[in-house]
């Protein structure tokens, strides 16, 4: 092996044939590890390194020192870097990307595009709210028609009978009656006994009479009423069904009532006409609603007319007022339908014969009103007559 030193001195230049060999060879990019593909002769490639599009190079934004190749650049310091300056779509200063968040007219566009999107999302909420609450009144529409079909088809068949026990004419009577309504006549049935008055184990809260009560769940809730002396009560009063039956004030009306009407309608108490006194003059048109989970008392859309000693039923969310006698002491035979979430009033078609202090039930949607007493004649009824609230005809 040759251990002569070589310089550029000594070395001589190659044969011409020899340099167009080498300068022909195909050469890949010094910046192939970068991502360039090109593939040049070498006599091209000086050339083309220094205009490679995958060179290194660094973003000329004043803050970011990102590397990227030469092609990226111009992208990234329009468009990607966070150091790039923007204008102002409001007031037109140049600011910093970056620092664009907090810029105030950004930050007010953001707000109200935020807005927006809850806005959206509230109504779709609406939306589905309103859908669901369609399929759960669709589905206790369903089970109240069942329901509804099922007690008529008993009352129609026999297998359900109304039953009147005691009350008064001249006299006060002990008698209890049953109407059958395939055989359409009524039964006498045993007498009520009368017996020794033992210590009952539940108390009214106040001794009292015109008043009325309702069952909720297992409490008795007892509303007004007339105690010694005509005082009229405006107390409305739990009493407890469970040992050792409790009874407790749980509100007070606006005014006192008695001979009113009362029906429990969607957890509420409902109180409607009825006197503030012994006197029929004394009546009034005024709806109170008692809300139990709340523990409130509100006055509601007042009725068409002075009402009291009337039948009620409630049916559908509505409270039926049937008969009764107004502030002149005229015996009344109008039966009004009130709707307790509008206030609104719908007239149904009229009893045969006027009546006040009548016994009203009501069985799938066939309401039937028995007896009372029409202050006109001054006679006691044995009357019976039934609407049909499908087909609105007494």
């Amino acid at each position: 092996m040759c251990q002569h030193p070589l310089t550029d001195e000594s070395l001589t230049k190659p044969p011409r044939i020899l340099t167009d060999f080498l300068q022909s060879l195909m050469i890949g990019c010094d910046h192939e590890n970068r991502g360039c593909p090109e593939v040049v002769k070498l006599e091209f490639l000086e050339r083309h390194v220094n205009s490679c599009g995958y060179s290194p190079t660094r973003c000329t934004n004043a803050g970011c020192a990102e590397a990227m190749n030469r092609h990226e650049k111009e992208r990234h310091e329009r468009e990607q870097c966070q150091f790039r300056k923007i204008a102002c779509d409001e007031c037109g200063e140049q600011v910093i990307w970056k620092s664009s968040r907090v810029h105030p007219c950004f930050m007010r566009k953001h707000m109200d595009n935020l807005e927006r999107r809850l806005n959206i999302v509230q109504n779709n909420v609406r939306e589905v709210n309103d859908e669901v609450k369609q399929v759960k009144l669709t589905q206790n529409e369903m089970e109240y028609l069942a329901k509804e079909a099922i007690e008529r088809c008993d009352l129609f068949t026999g297998r359900q009978k109304i039953f009147v026990c005691g009350g008064r004419n001249e006299n006060r009577l002990n008698s209890v009656e049953s109407y059958s309504w395939p055989e359409n006549s009524w039964t006498l049935e045993p007498a009520m006994k009368q017996v020794e008055w033992e210590e009952p184990p539940v108390k009214l809260p106040l001794k009292c009479d015109s008043h009325k009560m309702v069952c909720h769940e297992n409490s008795a809730i007892l509303t007004g009423g007339l105690t010694a002396g005509d005082y009229v009560s405006d107390g409305i009063y739990e009493i407890s069904l469970d040992p050792p039956h409790n009874s407790k004030l749980l509100t007070q009306m606006p005014e006192p009532r008695c001979f009113h009407g009362c029906e429990i309608v969607d957890n509420q108490v409902m109180v409607a006409g009825g006197q503030t006194s012994n006197c029929h003059r004394d009546a009034k048109n005024t709806v109170y609603a008692y809300d139990i989970k709340n523990n409130e008392c509100k006055t509601l859309p007042p009725l068409p007319f002075a009402i009291s000693d009337m039948a009620t039923v409630s049916y559908k969310g509505h409270v039926i007022l049937i008969g009764g006698v107004n502030e002149k002491a005229q015996t009344l035979n109008s039966v009004v339908m009130y709707d307790v979430k509008t206030g609104d009033i719908k007239m149904l078609p009229c009893l045969n014969h006027k009546r006040a202090g009548s016994a009203a039930v009501i069985t799938g949607n066939v309401i039937i009103v028995v007896g009372g007493y029409d202050y006109g004649t001054e006679r006691f009824l044995n009357a019976v007559e039934y609407l049909d609230l499908s087909t609105n005809v007494w």
